[in-house]
Parts: C-alpha cells; sequence; structure tokens
C-alpha cells in the first residue's frame, strides 16, 4: 500500500493520521476510517471503501491512497474536495492523470 504524500484528509481523520498509518501499516484493523483509493478498474476516477474490508481478498495488493476520512458521508466531502481541487489546478475533471505525476510513499 501506498499513500499520496499530501493525503487528502476529512475534519474527523486529520488529527489520527499517524496512528491510521501505523494501523495500516501494521495490517490491523481500523474502525470507522474509508481509504479514498486511485481506481483498481480502468474507467473510474476514485473508490473508496471502509477500511475494515482491507481484510478480504479482493482488497489486498498495492493500493495508491489518495485521501482518508471517517464515515460515508465524509468520504464524499473528501472525493469533493480532491475532484474540485484537480479541476481548479488542470481545468480537467481527469483525476487519474493528475495523480499519475505526484508522489506516493509507501506504507509497508
Amino acid at each position: 500500500m501506498q499513500y499520496y504524500k499530501k493525503l487528502y484528509l476529512g475534519e474527523n481523520v486529520a488529527s489520527r493520521k499517524e496512528k491510521i498509518l501505523e494501523k495500516l501499516k501494521k495490517k490491523e484493523t481500523v474502525l470507522n476510517v474509508y481509504l479514498i483509493i486511485l481506481p483498481r478498474y480502468p474507467k473510474k476516477q476514485l473508490e473508496f471503501f471502509d477500511a475494515v474490508l482491507l481484510h478480504q481478498k479482493r482488497f489486498q495488493g498495492d493500493l495508491l491512497v489518495v485521501g482518508l476520512a471517517s464515515g460515508y458521508m465524509e468520504a464524499l466531502d473528501v472525493v469533493k474536495c480532491i475532484t474540485e481541487e484537480v479541476y481548479r489546478e488542470t481545468k480537467d475533471a481527469d483525476i487519474k492523470d493528475f495523480f499519475e505525476k505526484e508522489e506516493f510513499i509507501r506504507l509497508d
């Protein structure tokens, strides 16, 4: 798993960022945290899911995490923030293309 150097954070997880990343590194269960990732499927721009699902086989692998949020609604807000910022900087909504030029840090 890798995470974006300038990780987007919801208000309710901002103060717990380091603790959450440490738990993810140790593959511990993280409750009420959603991971916002670059898509694993070609036609999508972003995906998000509850971090508890990392224990399922289909969510394992080299994920590129761009944001963290506390709960579903906050995840939607963070996705909106990411989309707006990408559009502001590039005048395009190609989120995947934007992040291909950015730096990620390996978590494990």
